[in-house]
This record gives structure tokens, sequence and C-alpha cells, in this order.
């Protein structure tokens, strides 16, 4: 896994940009590039400030690639809606791949698309609501 120290933006700095840039300071590998559309919905959409974006990455990344990558970018925060201690899916995070679950396809080690264009969508729930 990819780990750095977050630096955070200064005043006035553009949240957008500086994503972008540190998460394609993260993409070393040379060769094809495949586009991924990112959609976050629930909890994760707050935390990130943004509905979707599009990123490029190495084709034949694996999902778990991916979101180290996206870790890496987002901060511990980020990592610890999506991800248990052990690297696991945490049980409110819930993942589509060109619309299907990918625990069906291999789960976290399932390669994204080879070539084109790649869709993820990001859900994470809150805790279930506690009481009686």
């Amino acid at each position: 896994m990819i780990r750095r120290i977050l630096q955070l933006p200064g005043a006035g700095a553009d949240p957008e940009r500086i994503f972008q840039e540190r998460f394609r300071q993260t993409l070393n590998e040379p060769g094809r590039r495949i586009t991924v559309k990112l959609i976050y919905v629930g909890m994760i959409r707050r935390l990130l400030g943004r509905r979707e974006e599009e990123l490029e990455v190495p084709a034949g990344i694996t999902l778990r690639g991916f979101l180290e990558r996206l870790i890496a970018s987002n901060g511990p925060e980020f990592r610890g809606h999506l991800l248990t201690e052990l690297g696991e899916m945490m049980p409110t995070a819930n993942l589509m791949v060109d619309g299907r679950n990918p625990m069906s396809r291999g789960g976290l080690d399932m390669r994204l698309c080879e070539q084109g264009e790649t869709q993820i969508e990001i859900v994470v729930l809150g805790p279930p609501p506690m009481g009686g």
C-alpha cells in the first residue's frame, strides 16, 4: 500500500485540483490507461464533498489497488469508511463495478477492465440505528 503524509491545502486552495494532483502522483506505472468514473453515495459523498469524478488509472489494475490509491489520496478517514483493519470491505460499504457486485467476480482482487471506461459506485451507509 502507498503510504505518505497528507498535507492539508492552504486557504483558498481548490480541493478538487489538490485531490486530482495527489491521485496522479500515486500513478507511476507506464502503459495503457483506463478511465474510471466514480459515483459517491451516502456518507462517503458527504466526507469527500463531491458526487462523482473521473480518474485515469493503469489498465488491469485490481479493485483493491484502485481503492488503495483512493485511500492514499483521501486519508485514513476515507479508509475507515471503506475497509476494516484487515483490509476487507466494511459491512456498511457497498461497491458496484459496471453495475455488478464485484464480490461475485473475484472481490477486491478482480481486475478492472483492460480498456475503455469502468464505472464504480461507492455507497457508504451510516451505522445501523440503535435503540429499541
